[in-house]
């Protein structure tokens, strides 16, 4: 995990890598999936994204940007919840 910083602002900004994995049915088959990507929380939810333990459970919800270099695309986190 990337260490807490802070925008010119002052507000704070974690930029972070999410991995998902799970199992889904396409086409009646059971299918592996697995996703690595590149995230960003800022304001109270970097704080508190900066406070989990690796490898815990989460849900998130946000939306997709290119990169500054539109090589990739970044998750901007908006809204965080326990998974149980």
């Amino acid at each position: 995990m990337s260490f807490l910083r802070y925008s010119p602002a002052g507000l704070p900004v974690l930029d972070f890598m999410l991995f998902h994995e799970s199992t889904v049915t396409e086409a009646d088959q059971s299918r592996k999936v697995q996703l690595k990507l590149k995230s960003i929380a800022m304001g109270i939810l970097a704080e508190q994204v900066s406070n989990f333990q690796l490898g815990s459970n989460w849900s998130f919800k946000g939306f997709l940007s290119s990169s500054q270099n539109a090589k990739s695309l970044v998750y901007h986190i908006q809204e965080i919840q326990t998974v149980l």
